[in-house]
């Protein structure tokens, strides 16, 4: 199968105001590289969840107002306002996390994340989540940091970086 790219803006909500998903379920290859906005700047907030084992890259300029649901697959993050514009919490639960992008990321817009499940963050480049509010979801929290400095947190910052072999980190 091969990867599908959007590069246009897509609208998590309409004119009228009411708010939509983009949710990708199955387990193909996706590439989003345009605008992920609500439309005209304003209505009801839309979300983007993924649930599916396929991947999912976000390299666009997201500001999108609503939630992001990350509940399994790869997520390649990107881009500095990937989840768009921080309003929206974004919870992960069991996904694997990545930058792809060439070089370091750091998130702009500090979106409040909720942490659960096994996790895995491959580490092809640098990700830093920002300075937004970190809450914990679930009994157990785990990421499993392959390669690459995983940073998150606001007032509780945790620095993640691999041993020779991978590491786990437990959140607690």
């Amino acid at each position: 199968m091969g990867t599908t790219t959007l590069a246009g803006s897509l609208y998590l909500s309409e004119a009228s105001g009411s708010g939509r998903t983009l949710t990708l379920t199955d387990s193909s290859s996706v590439v989003i590289s345009g605008t992920i906005a609500n439309f005209n700047g304003s209505g009801t907030a839309g979300s983007l969840v993924v649930n599916g084992a396929g991947s999912l890259t976000l390299s666009g300029i997201n500001t999108y107002t609503g939630t992001t649901q990350l509940s399994s697959g790869t997520v390649n993050v990107n881009s500095t306002t990937a989840f768009g514009s921080g309003a929206g919490v974004v919870a992960i639960n069991s996904v694997t996390l990545d930058n792809t992008s060439g070089s370091a990321k750091t998130l702009a817009n500090n979106n409040a994340f909720t942490l659960g499940g096994t996790n895995i963050f491959t580490g092809t480049n640098d990700l830093n989540l920002g300075t937004g509010a970190m809450a914990l979801n679930g009994a157990t929290r785990t990421w499993t940091v392959n390669g690459g400095i995983l940073t998150v947190g606001a007032t509780s910052r945790a620095v993640v970086r691999p041993l020779a072999s991978p590491r786990r980190a437990r959140a607690r």
